[in-house]
């Protein structure tokens, strides 16, 4: 029973020895850590261009796909492999359909080749004919030769 006195002497005495010492330390403060949620949004276009994105919530939405653009190519979807072949994102889905306990995450823009239509007409008073049709991915044709 005196041992179990003298213990609690002691830690009374190192207690009070504490309470002395961190006022003079100054103010403790425990703060808060805000998390935060980074995307990394890729042109995937050959170049290493890249947008990092800081989000607050998992709440927030992917970025649209006017972040980019590429000459000649229309924007698809984003997706979270390079080659197209992973899951698909579409623009507008929140952050937390996607993102589990991760904090960051990389999405790839996938693009389609522009497709344009170029037709070649006769034009007779009201009365126009389309003698020939091509589609065109990079601006070019080869004129039609008629005789």
């Amino acid at each position: 029973m005196k041992e179990r006195m003298k213990q609690l002497g002691v830690l009374f005495l190192v207690f009070m020895m504490a309470l002395t010492i961190l006022p003079s330390q100054g103010t403790i403060k425990a703060e808060e850590t805000k998390e935060s949620f980074t995307v990394h949004y890729h042109k995937n276009d050959g170049t290493d261009e890249i947008i990092d994105k800081e989000y607050a919530s998992k709440e927030e939405a992917i970025e649209e796909g006017s972040l980019f653009t590429w000459e000649g190519r229309t924007f698809v979807s984003w997706n979270l492999q390079a080659d197209g072949k992973g899951k698909r994102v579409a623009e507008k889905t929140k952050l937390n359909e996607v993102m589990k306990d991760e904090t960051t995450l990389d999405v790839y823009a996938i693009w389609k080749e522009k497709v344009f239509k170029v037709n070649f007409m006769d034009i007779n008073g009201d009365k126009e004919t389309i003698y020939h049709e091509e589609e065109t991915k990079d601006g070019k044709i080869t004129l039609p030769v008629y005789r």
